[in-house]
């Protein structure tokens, strides 16, 4: 059906054009473009082919009935899913990041996927904030794509990853709120951050266009202030999140849904730590790899397995004691040449 078509009847069945515009993946202003041309249309039809009123097929009673049960039909088709009850309710299981240290002081523990918002003056802190809170979520709980808008790559954004230690995170320099979108339906990501939206010509209506096509993605998305330290942006922003987090010279204001109102220094002290296990990982995956190469499967006999099962499990030790002296490099270096 085309979608033009496809608009009016979900309009003549009670939707929204907010709720057409995320339905068929449009802006909410060509749902209603979309729409008024179909009235246009079926008003000019229904004023050129009026029906004979002799015509036995013709009824107007008939007509209403049968409307008035597809209206029926539609409606609880449309409400159905959107029941429940409440006792049953209390028995869904719903996931929850386990965050800890300062982000579980300054935002709770947030259910899958989550919105938030980061918003405050320019030099005020809130990129620091937000490149920390994205290097966190990838060193604990799972792939993160950093939109920058504004610094793109420049010295500044440099300086902000150098400070934190480097990071894993996947940054991309998008300025047009077309191109990230095409972007983010090319490639999906568990959180996804914007800086800012408000360079991006991203209001909230498109927004919401794009966490209706990645309904498994947390967005985080960074907002600028006026002159007069007020939000800048549309109101419906605030009302379409999970938490609010205001940056004003360095210290991060919280309001939310997973925890009473917070904040915290973004400078005085580290966030957070590197996840130790992934580095710890990372070393045992290459003391793995080096040891199947020395010889061919048909090859390795019982006695091998054993050496190798033991040579794990030492590897694990003291690749964490290694760990903790920055001596990663040197260890794995050792593995190669001895090949335990």
């Amino acid at each position: 059906m085309k979608p033009k078509i496809k608009a009016f009847e979900l309009f003549k069945n009670g939707f929204s054009y907010s709720e057409i515009a995320l339905e068929l993946s449009i802006s909410k202003s060509t749902a209603h473009k979309y729409v008024q041309e179909m009235k246009s249309l079926d008003s000019l039809h229904s004023r050129t082919n009026v029906p004979n009123s002799n015509d036995k097929a013709f009824s107007v009673r008939s007509d209403i009935k049968n409307n008035k049960l597809k209206e029926e039909e539609t409606l609880e088709k449309r409400f159905k899913k959107k029941e429940f009850i409440g006792d049953e309710f209390l028995k869904v299981k719903f996931i929850t990041y386990k965050f800890t240290g300062k982000f579980l002081e300054l935002i709770g523990k947030p259910s899958k996927p989550f919105y938030g918002i980061i918003w405050g003056l320019p030099k005020g802190g809130k990129s620091n904030l937000t490149i920390r809170f994205a290097d966190y979520l990838k060193e604990y709980f799972g792939t993160v794509c950093y939109i920058a808008v504004e610094e793109g790559k420049s010295v500044t954004l440099q300086l902000k990853i150098k400070e934190i230690g480097g990071s894993k995170v996947t940054f991309v320099e998008l300025k047009d709120k077309n191109e990230i979108r095409d972007y983010l339906n090319y490639k999906k990501f568990d959180f996804i951050f914007i800086d800012s939206i408000n360079s991006a010509g991203i209001d909230n209506d498109f927004l919401e266009l794009l966490k209706s096509e990645s309904p498994k993605s947390s967005f985080i998305s960074v907002v600028q202030a006026t002159k007069t330290g007020n939000f800048k942006g549309d109101q419906a922003l605030t009302h379409n999140c999970d938490f609010i987090i205001k940056v004003v010279l360095g210290i991060a204001y919280h309001e939310g849904r997973f925890n009473t109102n917070s904040e915290i220094s973004i400078f005085d002290s580290p966030l957070y730590e590197k996840n130790p296990n992934k580095e710890t990982e990372k070393v045992l995956d290459t003391f793995k790899h080096e040891k199947e190469k020395t010889k061919p499967d048909s090859e390795i006999t019982t006695k091998d397995t054993k050496a190798l099962s033991l040579g794990l499990i030492l590897g694990r030790i003291v690749a964490e004691d290694v760990l903790k002296n920055n001596k990663t490099i040197a260890f794995i270096e050792s593995l190669k040449k001895n090949k335990l």
